[in-house]
């Protein structure tokens, strides 16, 4: 897969220097913007410092020369070049006098063959265009963007708050900062964008998207500078675009996996339990799922066993028994383990498939590390799983009165039909 990224940085209308910093690699698979912060020149130190240190670092690790590094690997690697850069800004900002608060905002995207590694820290944004979806991969640190995911306040409530631009992370505050890090697949026609917060003060993400679409992405930089600047542009600007093609041709075993890939989110994003799960965490749920075939009359989990997760069929049709009756059938999109998230308790029911299937299964284990990495998409799915039990109880209600009212009617056939 090919990757090209085109990138501009401009002061814009109303500051004295330029506090932003990107670079671009295609040959590394590196894209990086930075926003820096600390008035005079000492913003533009700081996100030079940053740019210039994980990029030096990843170079003297030799990724380039690593092709089979393992991602996790490669994803620790590139955590302790933002590490190395926040120390770097830190000891300067304490040890120069007049650099005191000197720090920068820091979002990575790193490409390795069809894998994409994001490490972010600050309220840059990192946005990927699939189709016609624009997502933001990267979540805003900042004071009011914690409160409204950790439902303090809504959207709407911090709009316009004086406190929407505090940081609550950046590099350089201290010697170590928290990163931000999302693996995840990247297919063929992906358009990335990577750009400081004086563009996304004045384009909506839906705007975003709509020239994102272009065919052609190299002038898309200079657009969006443009639009931003035209705008009142009171900030300094950066944007940088990435694009993944198909290069050469497309192996049957690639276009599978792509075509899989789809699938599979196509069918989480469907299902009302992630209902409103971000791109972000839907990419997370995928990379702790397992996905696995079943033969006709083979069972993925059997009456009585402990469930091992989440059972989600993606092809094929199973049939839910218990006691030896068959309660439901599940199709693509249907779930199963939603009680045993819960309460960890054995099965009530055995799956046994009708059809050859497909089916995806996120382990508990799983699901357990993920809330405690990320409690806010942990929050989301524990609420929706409680509306999607709730809706099946009160569906389960109503078909039991019904079936009372039915009863009372036969009970009262007798007496009508021998009335002397």
């Amino acid at each position: 897969m090919r990757i090209q990224g085109y990138g501009l940085s401009d002061v814009g209308q109303e500051r004295g220097n330029n506090e932003d910093s990107l670079l671009i690699d295609d040959a590394l698979g590196l894209y990086i913007v930075a926003d820096g912060m600390g008035g005079h020149a000492h913003g533009e130190v700081a996100s030079s410092a940053a740019v210039r240190t994980v990029a030096r670092y990843l170079r003297e690790e030799g990724i380039a020369s690593k092709p089979d590094l393992p991602i996790p690997e490669l994803v620790a690697v590139a955590e302790t070049a933002v590490q190395h850069a926040s120390k770097r800004i830190w000891e300067m900002a304490t040890s120069r006098q007049g650099y005191a608060g000197m720090g920068t905002t820091l979002s990575i995207l790193l490409v390795r063959d069809t894998k994409g590694i994001m490490l972010h820290v600050g309220d840059s944004r990192l946005y990927l265009m699939r189709g016609d979806r624009i997502d933001q991969l990267s979540s805003d640190h900042t004071f009011t963007s914690e409160l409204v995911r950790n439902g303090v306040f809504t959207p709407e409530q911090v709009r316009n708050s004086p406190y929407s631009n505090v940081l609550t992370r950046a590099l350089g505050k201290s010697e170590t900062v928290q990163v931000d890090t999302l693996v995840f697949d990247i297919l063929p026609g992906d358009t990335f964008l990577i750009c400081s917060d004086g563009l996304t003060g004045y384009v909506p993400d839906d705007e975003l998207g709509d020239y994102l679409c272009a065919d052609d992405i190299r002038g898309l930089p200079h657009q969006l500078v443009a639009l931003a600047n035209e705008r009142g542009g009171h900030d300094n600007i950066t944007a940088v675009v990435v694009r993944s093609d198909d290069g050469d041709a497309v192996s049957q075993e690639e276009l599978l996996h792509c075509t899989r890939i789809q699938e599979q989110f196509s069918t989480l994003q469907a299902i009302h339990l992630f209902k409103g799960i971000s791109m972000a965490g839907l990419v997370k749920l995928m990379d702790i799922s397992r996905e696995l075939p079943l033969t006709p009359g083979q069972s993925p989990i059997n009456e009585g066993d402990v469930c091992p997760g989440l059972l989600i069929i993606l092809e094929g049709s199973v049939a839910v028994i218990r006691d030896g009756y068959q309660l439901a059938t599940l199709g693509p999109g249907d779930m199963a383990g939603e009680m045993s998230c819960l309460r960890q308790t054995p099965s009530t029911a055995t799956l046994k498939a009708l059809t050859p299937c497909r089916y995806m299964v996120i382990d508990y284990s799983e699901l357990e590390r993920l809330y405690s990495k990320d409690p806010t998409l942990g929050i989301n799915l524990l609420r929706n799983l409680g509306h999607t039990l709730a809706e099946r109880l009160d569906k389960t209600t109503s078909r039991l009165l019904s079936d009372r009212a039915e009863q009372e009617e036969l009970d009262e056939l007798p007496s009508i039909l021998f009335v002397p």
